[in-house]
Parts: C-alpha cells; sequence; structure tokens
C-alpha cells in the first residue's frame, strides 16, 4: 500500500493487487480529493483520531468499503465523499461534525442506519439522495438546514424524526429534501413541522380558498407552488418569513394579506400569479428577484417607506400596472425591474436613486411612461429622451 502524504494531508493511495485494507498513519489531518479513488477492492480504513476534514470523492466509488470509523473530532465531510459506496450498512456520525456536504453519501445503498451527528448544522444537497434501503432518519436539534435533494429517492424511508420543532432552529428545508420517500407520499394537505409550514401536499389541486394555521412561523419554498386553482389565503401574524417561490404559479389567487411582522418579499414569491391585481406590503423593507414577475393581472401595489432594495426584473412583465411611486428610502434598484411594464405611465423615482442609475437599466420596454411625480426634480420626459438617444447609440451618459 503505497500512501503518499505531505503537509498532514493524504493526497493519494496507490492499493496493491489483493490489499484490502489500509491504516491511515495519525500524522494525517486532513484527507485530500479523490485519495481513495484508485482503491475499488478497499474493505476497511482505519482513521487517525487526529483527522479533521475528508475531501471531495475522497472514497467515492470505493464499493466493497463496508468498515470504517469516522473519528470524533472530524469537522468536514466533503461534497461526494462516500458517493457510491454501496458496501456501507450503517454510519456514525461523530458530535463534532457540524456540516455533511452535497452529496457525500449519495447512492450508498447498502446503507440501513444513520446515526447523524448531535451537533450538526448542515445537511447538504443530496447528502443521502439514493440510499435506498434507508428506513428511519433522526434530524438532531441543532440543525439549521437541509439543502435539495437531502433525503430524495430514499424509497424506503417512512419514518422522519425532528428533535426540535422545526421553525425554531431549522429554517431552510428544502421542498425537495425528502422528494420521492415514504414519508412525504404519506402526506396529505398542509403539511405542518412545528412552526414550519413545510409544503402542501395532495393528488389533487388545491382549491379555493385554505388558512394557514396560528402559530406557523415559516412557509417553506414553492409551499403552494403551482396550486393554480387556489384564490385566497389566510396568513396569520406569526409569520415572519415566508420562501423563496411560495405562491409562485399560483394563477388563481386573488387575495392575500401579508403578515405585519413580514419583512421581504423573496425571490419569485408571486411569480406568475396573474390573477393578483392590488397588493399591499405593510412593513416589508426588500423586494427581491423577480418577486413579482409576470404578474399581468397586477394593477396597484402599495410600497411602503422603509422599503430599502428592488431587486432584478421584481416587477418585470407587469403589463397591467399604471404607476408605481418608490419611497425615498429605497437606496437600491435592480436591473430591469420594471422591463415591459408596458402599461407603465407614471413612476416617482427618489432624486438621488436616478441620480446613481440607468433609467433604461430600470424601464426597459415601458413605452408609455409619461412622467415622475413633480416633488422630485427628475421627470420621465427626460427619460423618454434619454431612451431614444440610447437606443440610436447617441446617449451621452450610456456608460456612466
Amino acid at each position: 500500500m503505497k500512501l503518499n502524504i505531505r503537509e498532514n494531508v493524504l493526497w493519494e493511495v496507490n492499493a496493491e493487487p489483493g490489499e484490502t485494507k489500509v491504516v491511515v498513519p495519525d500524522s494525517v489531518s486532513v484527507i485530500g480529493e479523490c485519495a481513495f479513488c484508485n482503491c475499488p477492492q478497499l474493505r476497511q480504513v482505519t482513521l487517525p483520531e487526529g483527522l479533521r476534514a475528508i475531501g471531495e470523492n475522497a472514497f467515492q466509488d470505493c464499493k466493497e468499503l463496508t468498515l470504517i470509523a469516522l473519528p470524533n473530532g472530524l469537522n468536514t465531510i466533503g461534497v461526494g465523499a462516500f458517493a457510491g459506496c454501496v458496501g456501507l450498512g450503517e454510519l456514525n456520525l461523530p458530535a463534532s461534525l457540524a456540516e455533511i456536504g452535497d452529496y457525500a453519501f449519495a447512492d450508498c445503498i447498502g446503507l440501513t442506519r444513520v446515526a447523524l451527528s448531535e451537533n450538526l448544522r448542515v445537511i447538504g444537497g443530496g447528502a443521502f439522495a439514493g440510499c435506498t434501503k434507508l428506513k428511519s432518519i433522526t434530524i438532531p436539534g441543532k440543525v439549521e438546514s437541509i439543502y435539495g435533494e437531502a433525503f430524495s429517492d430514499c424509497s424506503d424511508l417512512s419514518e422522519v424524526k425532528f428533535l426540535a420543532e422545526p421553525g425554531e432552529v431549522l429554517n431552510h428545508l428544502a421542498p425537495d429534501a425528502f422528494e420521492g420517500t415514504p414519508w412525504l407520499k404519506a402526506q396529505s394537505g398542509m403539511v405542518v413541522l412545528g412552526k414550519l409550514l413545510y409544503k402542501y401536499v395532495s393528488p389533487f389541486k388545491l382549491i379555493g380558498s385554505v388558512k394557514i394555521p396560528e402559530g406557523v412561523r415559516w412557509i417553506g419554498s414553492r409551499a403552494f407552488a403551482g396550486c393554480s386553482q387556489l384564490t385566497d389565503i389566510s396568513i396569520p401574524p406569526s409569520v415572519t418569513y415566508i420562501g423563496v417561490g411560495a405562491f409562485e404559479g399560483c394563477k388563481g389567487l386573488e387575495s392575500l394579506i401579508l403578515p405585519k411582522e413580514l419583512k421581504t418579499i423573496t425571490r419569485e414569491m408571486f411569480k406568475g400569479c396573474i390573477g393578483l391585481k392590488s397588493l399591499a406590503l405593510p412593513n416589508i423593507i426588500e423586494i427581491e428577484n423577480s418577486a413579482f414577475e409576470e404578474c399581468i393581472g397586477l394593477r396597484e401595489i402599495q410600497l411602503p417607506q422603509g422599503l430599502r432594495k428592488i431587486g432584478e426584473r421584481a416587477f418585470a412583465g407587469c403589463c397591467a400596472l399604471k404607476r408605481i411611486d418608490l419611497p425615498k428610502s429605497v437606496y437600491s434598484l435592480g436591473l430591469d425591474a420594471f422591463a415591459e411594464c408596458v402599461s407603465l405611465t407614471q413612476a416617482g423615482l427618489p432624486e438621488g436613486l436616478v441620480e446613481r442609475g440607468d433609467y433604461y437599466a430600470y424601464f426597459r420596454g415601458c413605452e408609455k411612461l409619461a412622467a415622475a411625480r413633480e416633488d422630485w426634480q427628475y421627470t420621465l420626459n427626460s427619460v423618454r429622451e434619454f431612451l431614444c438617444e440610447y437606443e440610436k447609440g447617441k446617449g451621452d451618459n450610456v456608460n456612466e
């Protein structure tokens, strides 16, 4: 067995034919990327107590590996570190481990039991995807984020336990984290986990109105996405965060009152909600990218004093919107924020924002835009002239 070790990093292991065991020296604190990729026959690895990190793809496709003890003190397991290790049957993660990298144990089809670290905070995307024999999993109480496809296609996973109420510590649970599992398929209607409304699950389309239970603090990403016949939703005042794309594609959504504690309209939250005609944003300080993109029925939006940022394409394609007044608190406006708002005839912009901005970048395709509010110095009559010059390539300020 040849081990290439430099500066306490095990870079490469080359096993002779018939060699199935390896003892990693005590001097090694890091196992480098693909270190064991040339050891398909490896069955047993002994790791040193001083090991701190296992690099990306370190043991990937070591299909014969059946026995490995991860030492206490290990902090990081990298992307794809044990992906495809089909011989692994059980896994005990040490208390020192805080993060599991993306696809770290993906397609470990022999894995039947996993004991997650009590101090674990992050479970990466696809971390256990395709572990088809895994039947149950207990999520420790300190986990903050479970990313996309973390347990997807775990076709035997029927039991999921959370040691702390989701919404207390766990504040990001990807909508597809448990996709393709019996546990998710057994859910019906609104899946409420503690203070987190994870998603709406049903073989039938959600029709009419829905009332979110009192006490829910978080609405998960894409929770109601695609519920095209949802017309009305009641959100309790306890909600403080609504995830990315939560109502995207809810074409029939007409009525909605946002809670006062909500501070951010997240990315694509209402994208494609073509039935939404008006909306008040009580205490919002940021509207993220594409939040209202393609809301073609939106005629009125009340932007609050205190609003600071409007993201790229936030209102792009809102072709019924006729007027927009940005409060003086706005200091950042994203590219194409109001692009293709073809009915827009009036827009009020804070003076300082206009001085720093490029009109064309904000209002591309807004042919009817006439004038800004009179109490600010800049009018969009001059903007129209600027746009014409821009199109002709004669604008003096194009590169400013």
